[in-house]
């Protein structure tokens, strides 16, 4: 479904064809919400459905590196989870899997804008391998100790975010960003609880419909594979 059509059954089911009550841009806003609501939780349902793999370069010397960059002039993502990280030299040939050291297994020292961990004598006796990762959602960075003296090519395996802000184009936009057609009518749902915040009953039916659409996710799912 695109972004024209959900807008037209929207507008159908909200009983507002003529516009009288939700403007286009109020219409565009509750969708796109509704969008990247619902592209999560099919998500979070069977996070293997959405699997990515993404090549990224820790240079030399960096203290972190930010995986919210463009990658190979595609859209800015942010990862939902990592599963796996692999690297090699630069030189190399070989990934080798880099453990991921979960953030509740550090003791924080600074809880600001800026992340510092003691990680000395912790790591250690958790993964005493040459190299691990920290990474923690919603912060889209990526620590690497001890800190490489040389690049390392990594590759990360896990869920992003593909939906965000995927409303914001054409009226051909496809929802949830193309994956789990199967799906896209609870996006159209939901925008329909968004935008009947005033009226309990309606906002019941919207979610009850919405519900009913993500469950035919364990039913029909959709495998993607991205590579950049």
């Amino acid at each position: 479904m695109i972004r024209s059509e959900a807008e037209t059954l929207l507008r159908l089911l909200l009983g507002d064809s003529s516009s009288s009550i939700w403007s286009d841009t109020e219409i565009r806003i509750v969708l796109n919400r509704a969008n990247v609501r619902m592209y999560r939780r099919a998500v979070m349902l069977h996070p293997a459905n959405a699997n990515d793999k993404v090549g990224y370069t820790y240079a030399a010397d960096s203290e972190e590196i930010d995986l919210g960059t463009d990658i190979d002039s595609a859209a800015i993502r942010q990862w939902i989870t990592i599963e796996k990280v692999f690297w090699k030299t630069g030189s190399g040939t070989l990934y080798t899997d880099l453990p991921i050291v979960q953030l509740d297994e550090l003791r924080e020292l600074d809880a600001g804008s800026s992340v510092s961990y003691d990680i000395d004598a912790i790591i250690q006796s958790l993964h005493p391998e040459a190299y691990f990762c920290v990474f923690r959602a919603g912060y889209d960075k990526l620590l690497v100790r001890p800190i490489p003296s040389k690049s390392l090519t990594i590759r990360i395996y896990g869920t992003q975010d593909l939906a965000e802000d995927a409303l914001t184009g054409a009226s051909t936009t496809a929802l949830m960003g193309g994956h789990f057609g199967h799906m896209h009518e609870a996006v159209v749902h939901d925008a329909g609880y968004l935008a009947t915040f005033k009226d309990q009953s309606m906002r019941d039916e919207f979610k009850t419909q919405r519900d009913e659409v993500l469950g035919l996710a364990i039913d029909q799912p959709t495998v993607i594979r991205r590579t950049n």
